[in-house]
């Protein structure tokens, strides 16, 4: 999410934000080393054309006027365009929306169930990095205890968390 850079009256740089996630999340098929091994396997098969029959490599295409020609050349190009920009455009665009039916589906869930966001602020800079981390039940309230967090650092206070009453 956004992350709010503050310096302290130190001089030290601070920044605080909210995380969705805990922890890196886990997608199947990372670290799978079969895809390199079949990709090996299909470069030691000898590749075969459609011209291998034909020895002196001339292809008939039956072309008997300049105007069946230029169909079939705009035929080609409508081919072209349509595979090299209309279908990716038209996958890149399910595919967005696909994944922002996820996100929105994993907010309402959120939501829904209660599960707290970690706003999480970190000093920059230092070796052995200063964090605190605090769990926040709501999204405004966690946009509220960043912004309450930002304040305190700014003042030279320890971030601390007050719980509503």
């Amino acid at each position: 999410m956004l992350t709010v850079e503050v310096t302290g009256p130190d001089g030290h740089q601070w920044g605080v934000w909210r995380e969705w996630f805990h922890r890196p999340p886990w997608w199947p098929g990372v670290g799978f080393s079969g895809t390199r091994k079949r990709r090996a396997a299909d470069q030691t098969q000898p590749k075969r054309s459609s011209l291998d029959a034909d020895p002196t490599g001339c292809v008939d295409v039956g072309v008997d006027s300049p105007g069946t020609l230029l169909i079939v050349l705009a035929v080609v190009i409508v081919a072209v365009i349509a595979w090299f920009w209309i279908l990716p455009a038209a996958f890149f665009a399910v595919d967005l929306l696909v994944v922002l039916a996820i996100a929105l589906w994993g907010l309402i869930l959120r939501m829904a169930f209660g599960r707290p966001w970690r706003v999480v602020a970190s000093q920059a800079g230092s070796s052995p990095s200063e964090e605190y981390v605090f769990l926040v039940r709501g999204f405004r309230a966690s946009r509220r205890a960043r912004d309450e967090i930002v304040v305190q650092i700014a003042a030279g206070q320890t971030p601390s968390r007050a719980e509503p009453a």
